[in-house]
């Protein structure tokens, strides 16, 4: 059978794709479509990883609602992996680190780096 993931972001993101809504509505508003995967996103300008208590929410409500967090996309803005700063680097390095930490505290098992 074919599943189908939707990106949670697109309930929650205004238009610079910073995630401002709730990501628990979010997953609810997808249950409700029938969507029973999905792709986290960990980018926009104010995205920090959540503390233990958030995860904890987040992954109850992805049981709640039958969702398998499938991929999460890793911070794009700010990212420069290839940057000739040494600071540049290590920061872009942590960023996306902290956001593969994130996915697997929530059983994402693909993260997307770009």
């Amino acid at each position: 059978m074919t599943t189908y993931s939707l990106a949670s972001v697109l309930f929650v993101a205004n238009t610079q794709n910073d995630p401002i809504g709730d990501p628990v509505a979010a997953l609810e508003a997808m249950a409700g479509l029938g969507f029973r995967a999905t792709e986290l996103l960990a980018d926009g300008e104010r995205w920090v990883p959540p503390g233990p208590g958030e995860v904890t929410k987040l992954k109850n409500a992805l049981e709640r609602f039958d969702i398998d967090p499938a991929t999460i996309h890793t911070p794009m803005k700010g990212i420069d992996l290839a940057s000739p700063d040494a600071a540049i680097r290590a920061d872009s390095i942590e960023r996306i680190a902290n956001a593969m930490s994130f996915g697997a505290d929530l059983g994402v098992r693909t993260a997307i780096v770009n």
